[in-house]
Formats: structure tokens, C-alpha cells, sequence
């Protein structure tokens, strides 16, 4: 089934609101894994343009990620991953309604997008979770080995599975 059968028109152009090293990972992963048509439209923090009065009118919680798709705005990574994952069915990443299966992509979903995701904000992000300029090495260096253990538990599911 494709998004032209359940929408009943053409699919459009994906546009993802992102910033590097930010929670639009997982919506990128699937866009890219579905060889989706996207664009990929910076919101500069450096900047503060997730404030600005144009995102706001998109995402008024002025956070990263925001996803268009037609008319419609979605923001939160989770939401926007469910959403892509309905209008590619084919693709069998989100199993159907009532099978056994679908709570562990559930599962896996908020995974990736609150386990990991929040390891790798701490670590992209130390200056958040101290005053102390001088414990920022400490910070990314015990990240970097949280990252590690989270992504061996993803490389523990994989091995077995698809």
C-alpha cells in the first residue's frame, strides 16, 4: 500500500526542521531508510531561529524537530516517526494494528527517541548539566561510553533481527 492509496493523491515533498546532533535523529533514520522524497531545512540555534516568529508559527513549543508534509505540521520526534511510518506501510516498520508485534515498535520508538536521544544531548550539550566549565571533558567523556552502552543494546536487538 502506498501513501497514494491511503491519501488518495500523490505523495509530497517531506520537509524535516533539523539541527545537527538533535532529537530529529530518528525522523531523519526513517526518511532516509525509505528513500523518502525530503528536504532537510536548518534551524540555526546558534542563531535562536527556533524562537523566531516564523517557527514559532510551526512548532509553538520552539523546539527540534518539526515535520510539513502537505498542509500539516508535526512536531515531536515520536509523532513525526509513528506519522512516516503510517504513510509508507509498505515498508512493514510499524506493524499493523493488533498484532503482537506493534507494542515493541512502541518500544523501540521511545527507545531511540528518549534513551538514546537524551544520552546524546547530554553528550552534544554538557554546558547544560553543570557550572563548572572545567567538568565539560568529564561530562563527554562518561557520555560517550552511555552512547556506547545504549547502542549495544540497539546492536544486541539487531543481531537477531531485522
Amino acid at each position: 500500500m502506498s501513501i497514494r492509496k491511503i491519501t488518495g493523491k500523490e505523495p509530497s515533498l517531506f520537509k524535516l526542521y533539523y539541527y545537527p546532533n538533535n532529537a530529529n535523529l530518528a525522523p531523519h533514520f526513517l526518511l532516509h531508510h525509505l528513500n523518502a522524497d525530503y528536504e532537510l531545512l536548518l534551524v540555526d540555534k546558534k542563531t535562536n531561529s527556533q524562537k523566531s516568529a516564523d517557527y514559532l508559527r510551526l512548532n509553538p513549543a520552539g523546539r527540534i524537530p518539526t515535520l510539513v508534509v502537505d498542509d500539516l505540521v508535526i512536531f515531536e520526534s515520536p509523532a513525526i516517526c509513528m506519522h512516516i511510518c503510517e504513510l509508507h506501510p509498505e515498508s512493514n516498520l510499524m506493524p499493523a494494528l493488533g498484532s503482537p508485534q506493534r507494542p515493541l515498535f512502541y518500544q523501540w520508538l521511545a527507545f531511540l527517541n528518549n534513551t538514546l536521544q537524551a544520552e546524546l544531548m547530554v553528550r552534544y550539550y554538557p554546558h547544560r548539566h553543570t557550572n563548572e566549565e572545567a567538568t565539560i571533558p568529564n561530562i563527554i567523556a562518561a557520555q560517550e561510553d552511555r552512547i556506547a552502552d545504549v547502542l549495544s543494546i540497539i546492536n544486541g536487538q539487531l543481531e537477531h533481527n531485522e
